[in-house]
């Protein structure tokens, strides 16, 4: 059975070029699978997102932008190469202690605050791939 981890996703307005850590050379990689609802309703602009990753508890680093209204935002490289226009994200990383995030960009490339951040366990004992879930 995969465990479900919920992390609550903020849409505010920000705007560097994407940028958190990224794993390098994993030995044994196990699947993870993030996913998302997306927020927002009528008039809302289109969104895309990011993930971020850190090995061990965290935390995942951040810095202060003024831009879009100052929002804090990741300064590491995302996992993703190109953003995500859906609402799920599937990587590999090394079995081990990880921490995980998200950020929404509006269509004018304004970054939101990063999701509260989940760590887990890579892999769940038991299952076969970790899922962790982000809700609105």
């Amino acid at each position: 059975m995969n465990t479900l981890f919920r992390i609550w996703t903020v849409l505010c307005c920000c705007g560097l070029a994407a940028c958190a850590y990224k794993p390098q050379g994993s030995p044994s990689p196990h699947p993870v699978t993030l996913s998302w609802a997306a927020e927002g309703g009528a008039g809302t602009k289109p969104t895309t997102y990011n993930v971020y990753a850190v090995p061990g508890p965290g935390p995942i680093p951040t810095m202060r932008s003024e831009s879009c209204g100052g929002t804090t935002v990741a300064t590491g490289r995302p996992l993703n190469s190109e953003p995500i226009a859906a609402t799920t994200y599937s990587t590999s990383v090394a079995q081990g202690l990880w921490t995980f995030a998200v950020e929404a960009v509006s269509s004018d490339g304004c970054r939101s605050a990063l999701s509260s951040p989940v760590t887990v366990t890579v892999p769940i004992q038991g299952d076969a791939s970790t899922n962790v879930r982000v809700d609105p």
